[in-house]
C-alpha cells in the first residue's frame, strides 16, 4: 500500500536525521539490502563491480532522488501546494528512471 509506504520511508528519513539507537537498526535492515541490490543492478549496468565507486557514486545519485522527493511531498504539503511535484507515481518514476540511466550511460562512456 502505498501510504504504508510512505509512512515507512518518512519514519526512516526521521531516524536518519534525528538518530536514536535504532538507526543501526535501520541501517542494516533497511539501507544496507537497498544499497547491496541496488549496487549490484547498477554494477551490471556499468559492467563494473558493485563496490566501484563509480557504482557507488550513481547508487547514491539515484536514491538520493527519491529522498529528495520525499521531503519536497513533505514540504509542498504543508505549504498547501500538494501539486509541489508534478505527475503521478508512475510519471515521476519513468522520468527518475530515464534520468538515471542517462546519467549512467554518460558515466559508461567517460
Amino acid at each position: 500500500m502505498p501510504g504504508s509506504v510512505f509512512m515507512r520511508e518518512c519514519e526512516m528519513l526521521r531516524e536518519m536525521s534525528d538518530p536514536t539507537p535504532a538507526l543501526a537498526m535501520v541501517a542494516e535492515e533497511v539501507l544496507k539490502p537497498r544499497m547491496v541490490y541496488l549496487t549490484a543492478a547498477i554494477g551490471e549496468l556499468l559492467h563494473c563491480a558493485p563496490d566501484d565507486p563509480t557504482v557507488l557514486r550513481c547508487a547514491l545519485s539515484v536514491t538520493s532522488q527519491f529522498n529528495s522527493l520525499l521531503w519536497t511531498k513533505g514540504v509542498a504539503k504543508l505549504l498547501d501546494a500538494e501539486d509541489g511535484v508534478p505527475g503521478s507515481i508512475d510519471e515521476i518514476a519513468e522520468h527518475i528512471t530515464r534520468f538515471s540511466l542517462g546519467g549512467m550511460k554518460a558515466v559508461k562512456s567517460r
